[in-house]
């Protein structure tokens, strides 16, 4: 009969909708298990990164360039003002100091570049979570590009009628997952510019002494030039060979931020009951079109049930 349709659709909503829950977070976990067992093969692998290696020499080659065009000034440019300053000084050593720390710094920027790979591999991260969750959740979310995705998750998340904190904040983290040579790598890498220092300690007296002394001359300024130029490469390239050690760092940085959020969005304490929440809040968006006729079955339902209790009532003023 249709009353009696219309109560087992009525009945069935509830548990339906749970059973897609379960199975969408099953899915959406076994997706972000593949992402993470990704990430940990590069991690563990220790195969060289061909895409790292080419922008630490990038890096490299750039270095080289700027200290071989006179570090940005020109070789006679450098000396002139070498000289200049000397002869006020009537000193090497305060023109060497500025310079070496200048290049100390410079080395560093040139090596900063190294962020636009650490960048794109975020992205990967980035992208295929965005991937899985699109693939998950229907029509819920508009956005194509990877973090905009991203960031209209977090959207979704806080702001829906039964709010998810716990999985809104696993996705702000993974959005805010940095990955930068000078918080990274440059700390690993710093002592091999410990050579770019005017001061340095004797290895028999343990005592600071300038390492760089030269007269306030012509041939002064040259020697120093070739000196600091010979200092600045030697630091430029073992900072090169330390950071070609570092080439597992990026990885394991990157497999432990994907573990720490799949771990978060499928196994935290709150983690069902909150899927639970975002699948009562956005269920026509995650599965459109599945539960209209039961709604419309449920609508009859409820006006057959009300004529009915009606008519039970005209009939007892009856009786």
């Amino acid at each position: 009969s249709l009353l009696g349709a219309a109560s087992r659709a009525s009945g069935s909503t509830t548990e339906d909708l749970q059973h897609r829950t379960r199975e969408v977070r099953k899915d959406l976990a076994e997706s972000l298990a593949k992402i993470v067992e990704r990430f940990q093969a590069a991690a563990r692998s220790g195969d060289e990164d061909q895409q790292y290696v080419d922008a630490v020499e990038e890096s490299y080659s750039s270095i080289q360039n700027w200290i071989e065009s006179g570090f940005g000034a020109g070789k006679e440019i450098w000396c002139s003002n070498a000289l200049r300053q000397m002869r006020v000084d009537r000193n090497s050593s305060p023109f060497a100091a500025h310079e070496l720390n200048r290049i100390r710094v410079e080395i560093g920027k040139h090596y900063c570049n190294l962020d636009h790979y650490f960048q794109g591999r975020i992205s990967e991260l980035w992208l295929e979570t965005a991937t899985a969750f699109k693939e998950k959740f229907g029509d819920l979310l508009c956005e194509k590009n990877s973090l905009a995705a991203l960031q209209e998750m977090v959207v979704i998340l806080s702001n829906s009628s039964e709010p998810c904190p716990t999985l809104s904040s696993a996705v702000q983290e993974l959005i805010d997952l940095k990955l930068e040579y000078r918080t990274q790598l440059h700390p690993r890498v710093r002592s091999e510019l410990d050579g770019l220092n005017l001061e340095v300690i004797d290895p028999e007296t343990g005592k600071l002494h300038n390492q760089i002394v030269e007269g306030a001359d012509e041939s002064g300024a040259e020697s120093l030039y070739r000196f600091i130029t010979q200092l600045a490469e030697q630091a430029a390239y073992r900072t090169k060979k330390a950071l070609m050690k570092e080439a597992l760092t990026p990885a394991l940085v990157l497999h432990a931020a994907a573990e720490q959020f799949e771990d978060t969005f499928i196994r935290s304490g709150d983690s069902e009951k909150e899927f639970d929440r975002l699948a009562r809040s956005y269920r026509d968006e995650i599965w459109p079109n599945v539960y209209q006729g039961i709604d419309e079955a449920n609508a009859k339902f409820t006006k057959i049930n009300k004529a009915i209790r009606s008519i039970r009532t005209q009939l007892g003023d009856f009786v």
